[in-house]
């Protein structure tokens, strides 16, 4: 059966992924928010990177004559630039430096979110 961590991930998969549905982003949000209380912070950010490779593959296959590549360059080469960073990063980084700055990264663009609308 089934152990109560994994019931947790999958809910919290489940929630970020109808918040995904909703509103078209916010998978990554709620899963670094939510996965980090009861994992490992190196084994969520791997979960998440992978499983968001395979919803944004699916989406971009769906899309694909919709996209503008040449306006996607820029975005492109920024994750080609960050994602070895971002590894690097995590790999020597220490996990509760990584938790504090997921934490304030977190609040941060809540708050600017929040109030950018007002």
């Amino acid at each position: 059966m089934f152990e109560p961590i994994d019931l947790l991930t999958f809910a919290v998969v489940f929630l970020a992924s109808f918040a995904q549905g909703v509103v078209g982003f916010g998978f990554g949000l709620v899963t670094m928010a939510l996965l980090p209380l009861f994992l490992p912070e190196k084994f969520a950010v791997a979960f998440v990177a992978v499983y968001s490779l395979g919803v944004s593959c699916m989406i971009l296959y769906q899309m694909r004559r919709h996209i503008r590549f040449a306006h996607a360059m820029p975005l492109l080469i920024g994750t080609i630039l960050g994602v070895p960073l971002g590894i690097l990063a995590i790999k020597v980084a220490d996990p509760n430096h990584v938790k504090l700055t997921l934490g304030v990264t977190l609040l941060a663009y809540s708050s600017w979110a929040l109030f950018s609308k007002i």
